[in-house]
């Protein structure tokens, strides 16, 4: 059966603890109600389960809502706390929140909002468990870095990578910058047979080609000037093991046609050698660019391209999966606020709702700095807008207008305006050279200039 979440109300006024059962009769909670703190301790020892969420009121005579607040996070640490307060009382809340409250509420209650604050936080809560339990089971393992989301679109990439990882055939990974491409390819190998041999790396487009060359196959003693002894190449250093080759599209056609060669009969051939080396590897490529249209134009050899291309994995865009955001979100906040020894942080309801509707043009990459730029800039519980990038701080709803500061950098300008046009355009990169007047090539470059798209 479905978890039925658990909530706990606390209030020495009975009207005001109907009125709250009242608004959440129709939610499908298990609703269970105190009529003091000390009931409420009474009701949290005595009962086997946890409560997902407890509302209570901060001015209880006997215990109080802050009493209370301490005895939950020292014993059912999980559960979430909401405070109801009265005016005088806020600033005694917003101190709440610094001790692990989540949210507080005011008087007069809102009974429509108290009810949507209840589901946002049981649905958040909700999300939270998935996640726990997908990295769970990634954990068993040994894999603590995974793509986080529920959303349909990386189920789809879960599913597939549960169904490849343990064959040896060669993936294709296709997505834009940011998107977790390289997180995709190393679980693809820790989840296989090969988890206990080496999981080599190479850029391709961080290598001009005689470069790459050299780093694929390795070279021989004196092969060329300055060549003073042997050196392996990536191949052989990944024997029995993954060669994940990133940005696959920027090597050179020479390079391409050594490597088809590799994938075909599994040997190479040292710079300057002769010998045939035998090699056992898993191929993983990743790619940024559209593979296909690349083929069309000659910069990638066709006959390669199907070799590579047996089983592909798309990684959906921050944009496609928008649900995963507040997730997301909140994993970054806690992995931030622990690695720089903060306390607790959180971004309000409004705060959440910009972020899920920012285009987040380098993806789950560029959420991950800015929730982190974001807690190291924060001094407080609340992170502030001012404490994201200006590209997030001047979006609104309406990407039609942008206000800059005097004294913006022109490199911070461009990288605004690109961004914020491709926001107005849904991410279309033809509509949105078209209407900053310049060739789709330029556009191109400008997005991996300031890494913003690829």
């Amino acid at each position: 059966m479905p978890l039925k979440e658990r909530v706990l109300i606390v209030d020495d006024e009975i009207n005001i603890r109907e009125a709250l059962c009242e608004a959440l009769e129709n939610e499908g909670y298990d609703i269970a109600i105190a009529k003091d703190g000390e009931s409420a301790i009474q009701t949290i020892k005595g009962s086997l389960d946890v409560f997902h969420v407890i509302v209570t009121d901060l001015k209880m005579g006997g215990v109080s809502g802050l009493d209370l607040l301490d005895f939950i996070k020292k014993n059912s640490p999980t559960t979430d706390v909401i405070l109801i307060t009265a005016f005088g009382t806020v600033e005694t809340a917003v101190r709440a929140l610094k001790e692990g409250a989540y949210d507080y509420l005011t008087k007069p209650l809102d009974l429509i909002h108290f009810r949507v604050v209840i589901k946002k936080l049981i649905e958040k809560q909700r999300l939270q468990r998935e996640n726990i339990e997908l990295k769970e089971i990634l954990k068993l393992r040994g894999e603590d870095e995974v793509v986080i989301g529920t959303s349909p679109k990386i189920r789809e990439v879960y599913d597939i990578v549960a169904r490849v990882a343990d064959t040896d055939v060669t993936v294709l990974i296709e997505g834009e910058s940011g998107t977790g491409k390289d997180v995709v390819a190393r679980t693809i190998h820790r989840r296989s047979r090969r988890h206990d041999g080496p999981y080599i790396i190479i850029n391709c487009a961080a290598l001009p080609e005689t470069l790459l060359e050299n780093e694929l196959f390795g070279h021989e003693k004196d092969a060329y000037t300055g060549a003073g002894s042997l050196k392996r190449g990536r191949f052989e250093l990944a024997h029995e093991g993954t060669l994940f080759l990133d940005e696959v599209t920027e090597m050179g056609t020479n390079s391409q046609a050594d490597f088809l060669r590799v994938l075909e009969d599994g040997i190479i051939h040292r710079i300057g050698g002769t010998t045939p080396i035998k090699v056992d590897v898993r191929v993983v490529a990743a790619t940024n660019r559209d593979l296909k249209t690349a083929c069309e134009k000659g910069e990638f050899r066709q006959d390669l391209y199907y070799r590579l291309n047996v089983v592909s994995i798309t990684m959906p865009t921050l944009r496609e999966r928008r649900e995963d955001i507040p997730v997301l979100v909140d994993c970054f906040l806690k992995e931030f606020a622990f690695k720089h020894r903060k306390d607790h942080m959180f971004v309000s309801d409004d705060m959440m709702r910009l972020l899920v509707n920012y285009h987040w043009p380098g993806n789950v990459r560029e959420l991950r700095n800015a929730i982190e730029r974001a807690v190291i800039l924060g001094r407080g519980p609340e992170i502030q807008p001012k404490h994201f990038p200006p590209s997030i701080q001047m979006f609104s709803a309406s990407p039609s207008k942008i206000e800059i500061e005097v004294g913006t950098p022109m490199s911070e300008v461009e990288k605004l305006l690109i961004s914020r046009t491709l926001a107005a355009v849904n991410g279309h990169r033809r509509k949105a050279a078209d209407m900053l007047g310049i060739s789709v090539r330029t556009l191109h470059n400008k997005l991996r200039e300031y890494d913003i798209s690829e």
